[in-house]
C-alpha cells in the first residue's frame, strides 16, 4: 500500500516541544494550529 496523504495526528505526550521535534526530525511532520 502506498500512502498518498495524511490528514492529521494527535499525540498525547507529557513534553510537547520534545514531542513535535522527533517526529518533525523522523516523519517531517509539522505543528499546526492548536484549537
Amino acid at each position: 500500500m502506498t500512502v498518498k496523504g495524511l490528514d492529521h495526528v494527535n499525540i498525547i505526550a507529557g513534553d510537547l516541544d520534545e514531542t513535535a521535534r522527533f517526529y518533525g526530525d523522523l516523519l517531517g511532520l509539522r505543528r499546526g494550529e492548536t484549537p
